[in-house]
């Protein structure tokens, strides 16, 4: 009865969040496009895609791993994850600087720890079940202030790509520093560990492979289209994503509800919410795609007339997205359970086809050739990740439990 009302609060708490963190990102989009106009915010996000790809070999999987570690460990890898995050972010960036050509990613390069921490971060306030405060820092603080640093900025004749690249780094370096303070007391002592290196790295590989797929898009859009098609591209994107928001939200909450369950061997109740959610999550999903098909053009007007162009991508994109919901939190199921493997293999596959259709559909279709080379490979791996779980759980949503407790547990062993 705890753990489920526990994860309510956190299935509550998340839903606030995400609905606060969307629409302040989308004041924040939209001050950006009419302030600086749709060419900068394009090159902005052309940049951040690869700042963002950069970021997994700085997170490397440690949310994951402090996560999944939490019931066993208690916080005993946290500070090791933080080092780590930082060692890596140190080099990457050191390395950049005699490697990387482009003047505008040169420029982001310190972006790159100050926002891998904060995911880090976010796998700390997941575990202790204090998902409002980190929204809270991320929202308020964060955004807003990016938003004031825009305006700000521009009234002293910055109206470049500099203005949002200095305003996300001051927001960025204050966020960091409040939940340095706010998560002081779990930042102790460093506790070397291998176990948590080895599980960390399947899921860094799964981790870059998913960005791959989901980023990529947006810089082979840039490189073959320019960057101003980018900016188009990434509105409809993330309109067409908000139809899985639902998933996102409980996949916060029930991340590290799975490990806990997974390692207090209540193995039959983790099936059991497993399906049930996965059945609300696809239904919720159909009505959400309903919505956003219906007023997609209207929505992308606010940004501007052209916008509107990209409505084709939002209808690819949202397929995908109906799939990505109605499979459930299949990866998270595997990774939690102490399967990452499975999530790296399945990744690997899916960004090969991506990048093939890429190739293959932008230079005749644009836009609408991207939203289209999401669409099949987000369905390959939701459809793979929901066969693997089946087969390893015993267990499909969309029919009656046949599974004995003995027969889940002997499973899981396996």
């Amino acid at each position: 009865m705890k753990s489920e009302v526990t994860l309510k609060k956190s299935i509550i708490e998340s839903t606030i969040g995400y609905v606060c963190l969307g629409l302040l990102t989308l004041i924040f989009n939209t001050v950006t496009i009419r302030v600086l106009g749709k060419e900068v915010f394009g090159t902005f996000v052309y940049g951040y895609a690869i700042i963002t790809f950069i970021m997994i070999f700085t997170t490397a999987g440690m949310d994951n791993g402090i996560m999944y570690f939490f019931p066993s460990r208690g916080g005993k890898y946290i500070s090791f994850a933080f080092m780590l995050n930082f060692i890596f972010s140190m080099l990457i960036m050191v390395v950049g600087k005699f490697f990387i050509r482009d003047e505008l990613i040169l420029k982001m390069l310190p972006l790159i720890w100050v926002l891998s921490a904060q995911e880090v971060f976010f796998g700390v306030y997941r575990c202790k079940n204090q998902l409002m405060k980190f929204f809270n820092i991320k929202t308020f603080i964060g955004i807003s202030l990016r938003i004031a640093g825009v305006i700000a900025l521009f009234t002293m004749g910055y109206q470049g790509t500099e203005n949002l690249i200095i305003s996300t780094t001051i927001a960025g370096v204050v966020c960091l520093m409040v939940h340095l303070y706010m998560n002081k007391e779990v930042m102790g002592r460093v506790s070397v560990s291998r176990e948590f290196i080895y599980f960390s790295i399947p899921t860094v590989i799964s981790n870059i492979m998913g960005q791959i797929m989901n980023k990529m898009d947006n810089i082979m859009v840039g490189s073959m289209l320019g960057r101003s098609q980018v900016g188009i591209y990434e509105a409809a994107a993330q309109l067409a994503t908000s139809t899985s928001i639902v998933l996102i939200i409980f996949n916060t909450a029930f991340a590290p509800r799975i490990a806990q369950m997974y390692h207090s061997g209540r193995i039959d109740e983790l099936k059991d919410l497993y399906c049930k959610a996965t059945r609300v999550l696809l239904v919720i999903s159909l009505i959400t795609v309903t919505i956003i098909l219906t007023f997609g053009r209207a929505f992308l007007g606010i940004y501007g007339s052209d916008f509107k162009s990209g409505y084709s991508v939002v209808v690819y994109r949202s397929i995908g997205q109906v799939f990505n919901a109605g499979a459930g939190s299949v990866w998270l199921m595997l990774r939690m359970t102490g399967k990452p493997k499975f999530h790296m293999y399945g990744t690997f596959v899916a960004v090969i086809i991506n990048l093939g259709l890429n190739f293959m559909l932008i230079p005749k279709m644009g836009i609408d050739g991207a939203a289209i080379a999401s669409m099949i490979s987000v369905s390959f791996i939701n459809i793979l990740g929901f066969y693997l779980v089946g087969k390893t759980f015993g267990i499909n949503p969309y029919t009656l439990p046949r599974w004995s407790r003995k027969q889940g547990v002997s499973v899981l062993k396996k």
